[in-house]
């Protein structure tokens, strides 16, 4: 038999070409990996890679096994991950997982009031750029504004209602520029755009269609460096009411428009269900969040 950690490095070197590379990745001495790729060859009784002053490469007999070492680590991860949640079932944790605006705005007073009532419970929160993959129990219950993946399938999903999105300004704007009333008054004013995700929604593409290029002054990626870049003067964006309407220092240009509604929703992983703790949380968290947004339209 061997063991599984050759396994990982025998992928680490496959993946990046030399024992040097795979060193680095993995955090182990080079001399290290070169010895277990050797153990692991004579284990198997196979030469897995073929040497020269440019790495290492695949044998015709590795390629064959490839396959089959990444489906080995793909159930090592989902033995590790289930271990984790059981664990974390076991010790009265809920691991949650959504935009940080969501945690600081949305579900921070939510938690507290539910730890209130149970006192006992633990939450791990998660602020992630990448949406955290619930069927892989990266996450027991996640929030997510916009449109859920392809990987969240399985997932029960409750629609929270929608967060109302307008056009915000800082104070310091306002006084030297004025503010515009309706988005057909955008046109000569400074305008601070998304790009990448958010760019490409379609109320970032609607705002977007009543300006013109030579009106943007800076680019943003996500809520959070938007609110700053707009109450620092830099020029008019959008930003979610439920966030900007409790920052003093900034202003409504003009009311929220149905076309930039944003949907969002509570998503609970498939192992989470049944679990009478959650299913409690998941209760009053959508209770609270729902009477919450009503205030914002």
């Amino acid at each position: 038999m061997f063991e599984w950690s050759d396994v990982r490095i025998f992928l680490a070197v496959a993946r990046h070409g030399s024992t040097l590379a795979a060193s680095r990745v993995l955090g182990l001495n080079q001399s290290t990996i070169g010895r277990r790729i050797g153990v692991l060859e004579h284990q198997l009784k196979l030469v897995l890679f073929d040497k020269d002053t440019r790495g290492c490469h695949l044998t015709p007999q590795a390629t064959a096994l490839l396959p089959i070492a990444e489906e080995m680590e793909k159930t090592a991860a989902s033995l590790s991950d289930e271990a984790q949640r059981q664990e974390r079932q076991s010790r009265n944790i809920i691991r949650v997982t959504a935009a940080q605006d969501i945690f600081e705005y949305v579900l921070g007073p939510v938690i507290a009031a539910f730890k209130e009532k149970h006192p006992n419970l633990r939450f791990e929160f998660i602020s992630d750029d990448r949406k955290l993959n619930l069927e892989l129990g990266e996450a027991d219950i996640a929030f997510r504004a916009g449109g859920i993946r392809d990987s969240d399938i399985q997932a029960q999903q409750i629609n929270l209602g929608a967060f109302q999105w307008t056009a915000y300004c800082s104070d310091e704007y306002a006084k030297s520029h004025g503010t515009p009333a309706s988005p057909a008054d955008l046109p000569g004013h400074r305008i601070v755009a998304y790009e990448k995700r958010i760019g490409m929604s379609g109320m970032s593409i609607w705002f977007m269609s009543h300006v013109s290029g030579d009106q943007i002054v800076a680019h943003c990626n996500e809520v959070p460096n938007m609110r700053v870049a707009i109450a620092t003067g830099q020029g008019i964006g959008i930003l979610p009411c439920i966030v900007a309407d409790r920052i003093p220092s900034l202003r409504r240009c003009f009311a929220p428009c149905p076309e930039m509604a944003s949907s969002f929703s509570l998503l609970v992983a498939p192992h989470a269900r049944a679990l009478p703790l959650m299913r409690a949380f998941v209760e009053f968290s959508s209770d609270r969040i729902r009477a919450e947004m009503s205030k914002e339209q």
